[in-house]
């Protein structure tokens, strides 16, 4: 894969409930392409990959084993301010990438 796993992703994506997401890893399958995994608010979500439709070293977008789509993008504080910040409970507002990525691996 070219997707270079970086140490948070927002994630958009074809369900409401997936926003964000903390130590993404590939995990490879014996019998598909593999799944994706990454820690989320306390537990960890894992996604069967159907079809990789874009691989990148900044974004990854499948096709999960249900038919929904997610794509992965790196973390930045843009990205959390746009896309992620609007639906996380409470709405916390980091001053750099740093604290977010801290705050992140602390509670997720």
């Amino acid at each position: 894969m070219n997707f270079l796993w970086p140490a948070a992703v927002a994630i958009e994506s074809t369900r409401d409930d997936v926003v964000a997401g903390y130590a993404p890893r590939f995990v490879p399958e014996w019998t598909e392409i593999g799944s994706v995994a990454w820690q989320e608010g306390g537990h960890e979500r894992i996604f069967l990959i159907k079809e990789v439709l874009e691989d990148e070293p900044n974004l990854l977008r499948f096709k999960d084993q249900d038919g929904e789509e997610h794509a992965l993008r790196t973390m930045t504080l843009g990205l959390y301010e746009d896309q992620v910040k609007p639906r996380t409970m409470g709405k916390p507002t980091f001053r750099s990438l740093t604290e977010l990525l801290e705050t992140m691996q602390r509670e997720w």
